[in-house]
């Protein structure tokens, strides 16, 4: 507390490291980079996978803040409004640096920060089981090695050789991708954090009144209502996330994640 108050722009930056996930470059930037590393002519990937995977995978890693550093910055903002006073109101720290403020939680402000990151999560989330809803057994758990494997250089295009060194080089610079299963654990973890700070928000009463006019609410039935859709539909319950294949009939770290986020959307409304 101490150092929030001698160092008020500290709420402000944690958020600035947060800000990148809902920008327009982070999420063209990412299926950019994401569409070059899979073969489109295979058939372990199709052009809708690759969009089903890109929706929710935007979450799990950013070209411009790491993902760790989002998620730090994100509990550090959570235990902030989280902590209260004797009244129960938030403390006089969390008052000085404005952190619902900084957050863009207020009255009109549709296009504040938490709202956009919320509806963006949920909205990602949406689309990945929407998408997911025929459960196409012909997906496979594609690992980095696996999709270096396979990605192939269309010699036909690359005329220019100092593109070809160019591109070449770009990939060795970049760091070894998660396997698919890794990707999405991460992005189901972001979006529970995310809403784990939205039950905290909530919970301070002028937060309840901002976010409910930010349109929340809506996000969050979608989500639910998907959720239990897919569930119902799909064959034997099949799951919608990436398995590996000595745990194909366990229930996976994935399965029980989205659970706890419908859990977590549920209890929002209900608080």
């Amino acid at each position: 507390s101490a150092y929030f108050l001698a160092q008020p722009e500290l709420c402000s930056e944690l958020v600035d490291l947060v800000r990148p996930t809902v920008s327009s470059t982070s999420a063209s930037s990412f299926t950019v980079g994401e569409s070059n590393s899979w073969n489109f002519g295979s058939a372990e990937c199709s052009k809708r996978g690759d969009v089903r995977q890109n929706s929710i995978l935007s979450l799990a890693d950013s070209p411009v803040v790491p993902y760790v550093i989002r998620s730090l910055a994100i509990e550090t903002l959570t235990a902030l409004v989280a902590r209260r006073d004797a009244t129960g109101t938030l403390t006089s720290v969390a008052k000085q640096v404005n952190v619902l403020g900084e957050l863009g939680v207020g009255k009109g402000q549709y296009l504040g920060l938490l709202p956009t990151l919320i509806r963006h999560s949920l909205a990602a989330l949406n689309s990945f089981l929407l998408n997911d809803g025929s459960h196409d057994s012909s997906r496979a758990d594609v690992t980095a090695t696996e999709t270096s494997d396979n990605i192939k250089v269309n010699e036909e295009s690359c005329i220019d050789a100092g593109l070809e060194l160019g591109l070449a080089f770009l990939k060795a610079s970049k760091p070894p991708q998660l396997p698919l299963k890794d990707q999405e654990e991460r992005a189901l973890e972001f979006i529970d954090a995310v809403l784990t700070l939205t039950s905290a928000v909530v919970s301070v009463p002028s937060g309840t009144a901002a976010l409910t006019d930010c349109g929340i609410i809506p996000a969050l039935v979608s989500t639910i209502a998907l959720d239990s859709q897919v569930i119902q539909n799909s064959p034997a319950h099949q799951s919608p996330f990436s398995k590996s294949s000595d745990s194909a009939d366990v229930e996976s770290y994935s399965d029980c994640l989205l659970k706890f986020i419908s859990a977590q959307a549920i209890q929002i409304i209900e608080g």
